[in-house]
């Protein structure tokens, strides 16, 4: 709407489109699915509004139908050589923001933030209190559980019985405060049957009821409907999942259970004692060791929830850098490869390319570094939709040596409202929205500032 038509404006759009395109294509590799659906909501979206605007607006709008205010056109026209003066800035700032980043590493900040609860929508206040909560309730802290494996649900509640006869011990000794078993609720059929055989028959049953009731104001057939029970639930099948679902009791069961098509799992949470001298903590050592004496069938372990999930985390995390730095080198060989202008030198132009969004995100880096904030995953995906948009901007320059004023404006409307939409975003409780806010908003600016720094205008006969 401000630059209109024209076969040089399609070329740098092509070779943006691709650019941003390949650096997204990266996440679409990613083990982790909220990554690999993001990379696909962004190349969908991205390929979507370039075959929209080449097949509908490019037809449409033949020429640019907004004019560019004089005194815009002016100030960008005079603010541009002013900044190229300061070309130099630009190396020297990576290099700083490289330096600053390191130090502060050095000095035993961690720039990645290996915990998972980084991602938490949680305040600090609030985790505070749930821990408050769960420990004068006695509720399981949910960081270490026993886990039994077997081929089926009644094989399972089998085996969470005998992994309960060696936590038990544990209990009494003080090293563990308690723990929950799905076997509590609802034993396994031979545990029920045996129960059942406990009870008496009805000869002997009618015997202990009158020599209970002899002597006492209460008739011995008053407790006939009594005695009907007993002898009805001797007779009566054992429960199962089927049985009491639906129910509350099928509720706390499901709850400690995990079914696939081969096999159940039992999960035992289990609680930390209140006092002496493991107060507050478990002895996973000591639970390993009372564990080693499962008699089985089928397999028990005991997991450390917080450290496994921080594991797979940090696995997730790495993948995603690798696939990142694979995406962002792909970008570069790109604009080596093709170049948006022919008369462009290949060196000169991946300078200007590479150094501005290297700069600014080098900037970014440091900024959050010095802010005590560490970065996660999603500052990952942050920073490469930073490189996808200053790609942009920085291509745009390159194929701008006469000082444009229509292209000068676009880049600076463009740049205006991502830096605006993606700065609100800095200020959300909710993590994900406030790391991609605070890590484009200002790399999306500093892109653009870098990348006029180093624009170079074509000389004229």
């Amino acid at each position: 709407f401000i630059q209109g038509h024209g076969e040089r404006l399609w070329r740098t759009i092509r070779l943006g489109v691709l650019t941003s395109l390949i650096g997204f294509s990266a996440l679409l590799f990613s083990g982790f699915p909220g990554l690999a659906q993001l990379g696909l909501f962004a190349v969908t979206g991205i390929l979507t509004a370039a075959l929209v605007t080449w097949g509908v607006l490019g037809p449409t709008v033949r020429q640019a139908p907004v004019a560019v205010p004089p005194r815009l056109a002016r100030f960008l026209g005079s603010a541009l050589p002013v900044m190229r003066r300061y070309h130099r800035l630009t190396p020297i700032a990576a290099v700083a923001a490289l330096a600053l980043a390191a130090a502060l590493s050095a000095r035993g900040h961690e720039l990645w933030e290996p915990s998972l609860s980084a991602l938490s929508p949680i305040g600090e206040a609030s985790k505070a209190l749930d821990t408050t909560l769960r420990s004068d309730l006695k509720a399981p802290d949910m960081r270490f559980v026993v886990a039994v494996t077997a081929t089926g649900a009644d094989q399972a509640l089998a085996g969470a019985a005998r992994a309960g006869n060696l936590l038990q011990p544990l209990v009494e000794g003080g090293i563990l405060g308690g723990f929950d078993s799905p076997s509590k609720l609802l034993p396994d059929r031979d545990t029920q049957r045996r129960r059942q055989d406990l009870l008496p028959e009805p000869a002997p049953l009618r015997a202990l009821v009158e020599d209970a009731t002899g002597g006492t104001p209460l008739k011995a057939d008053k407790l006939a409907p009594f005695a009907a029970d007993v002898a009805q639930s001797r007779q009566l099948a054992p429960l199962g999942l089927d049985d009491i679902a639906g129910t509350a009791l099928g509720l706390g069961v499901d709850a400690m259970m995990v079914s696939t098509p081969h096999r159940t799992t039992a999960i035992l949470p289990l609680r930390p004692p209140a006092a002496g001298p493991h107060s507050g903590n478990i002895d996973a050592t000591a639970v390993r060791a009372a564990l080693t004496g499962y008699p089985g069938p089928g397999a028990i372990h005991l997991v450390d929830i917080r450290s496994e999930s921080e594991a797979l985390y940090k696995q997730y995390l790495d993948e995603a850098r690798l696939l990142s730095g694979a995406g962002v080198a792909l970008i570069v060989a790109v604009i080596a490869l093709f170049p948006s202008r022919p008369a462009a030198g290949t060196r000169r132009r991946l300078y200007r390319v590479v150094v501005p969004i290297g700069a600014a995100l080098m900037c970014v880096v440091a900024g959050l570094a010095a802010a005590g904030i560490g970065l996660t995953i999603l500052h990952l995906v942050g920073l490469l939709l930073t490189v996808a948009v200053g790609s942009n901007y920085t291509l745009f320059f390159i194929d701008n040596d006469d000082d444009d004023p229509r292209l000068l404006a676009s880049l600076t409307l463009a740049n205006a409202t991502t830096t605006v939409g993606f700065g609100v975003l800095s200020f959300a409780s909710v993590p994900v929205l406030n790391a991609i806010g605070m890590t484009v908003g200002p790399g999306a600016w500093l892109c653009l500032m870098f990348a006029a720094m180093l624009s170079h205008r074509r000389a004229h006969a």
